[in-house]
């Protein structure tokens, strides 16, 4: 049986505090940046967190930003508007409502489309219906401790953290996790970026599949 390897990379920028610390939260706003004839260069230089976005040539960058770095762009008179006061607010009371319905994953050639089933036990999270960090925590204990036999629990990767001292977590599905056997091995991994959560919600949905996949060949 091929072994299967879970490593959830936690690399989170400072923006992931508001999406997954779970202390001490600053507040976070979706802000458009008025350019004004400014360069991205120049926002960039003021410590403002440009990486992602969407950037409208001589004209916006709309983001999420903290409160802090909303006060850099008033000290230093760059004009913006509020989009959304608090998105960690907004997200929650999204989680709220019905979730979007489930689609036909749909293909670009004449092949016909792939209908991918939900495994039990997948659920969506509260951010949006992405996981925060703790629920990705939860989802890696919750597999391990429901399925001994196939999952083996999650460790540290050595002593590496993330930026914001974050350890960084792996974790193995296989028929026999915790033994070391000379098969083949699949890597699998996810949060390589703090703003891309659809990426782990994706792999928490793939690695229970997995389990699932591993019980029906063991029967």
């Amino acid at each position: 049986m091929k072994k299967l390897y879970l490593i959830l990379i936690a690399l989170f920028s400072i923006v992931s505090s508001q999406i997954f610390a779970q202390n001490d939260l600053e507040k976070y706003s979706k802000v458009k940046i008025l350019l004004d004839g400014k360069s991205m260069s120049e926002v960039a230089s003021l410590e403002i967190a440009v990486d992602h976005g969407e950037y409208v040539k001589g004209e916006s960058f709309t983001t999420e930003l903290s409160a802090s770095e909303i006060e850099i762009l008033k000290q230093h008179g760059i004009r913006y508007e509020i989009i959304i006061d608090d998105v960690i607010l907004h997200y929650l009371k999204e989680s709220q409502k019905s979730p979007v319905p489930e689609k036909t994953t749909r293909v670009t050639n004449c092949t016909p489309a792939f209908t991918y089933p939900t495994p039990v036990n997948f659920t969506y999270g509260s951010m949006g219906s992405y996981y925060t960090y703790q629920q990705i925590l939860n989802h890696m204990d919750s597999l391990a401790s429901k399925f001994p036999n196939i999952v083996k629990a999650k460790a540290q990767i050595d002593t590496f953290t993330s930026i914001q001292g974050r350890p960084i977590y792996w974790m193995k599905i296989s028929d026999n996790p915790n033994v070391d056997e000379n098969e083949p091995e699949v890597l699998m991994d996810a949060l390589h970026h703090a703003r891309e959560p659809m990426s782990v919600t994706q792999l928490i949905f793939l690695c229970i599949t997995c389990v699932r996949i591993i019980i029906r060949m063991m029967k």
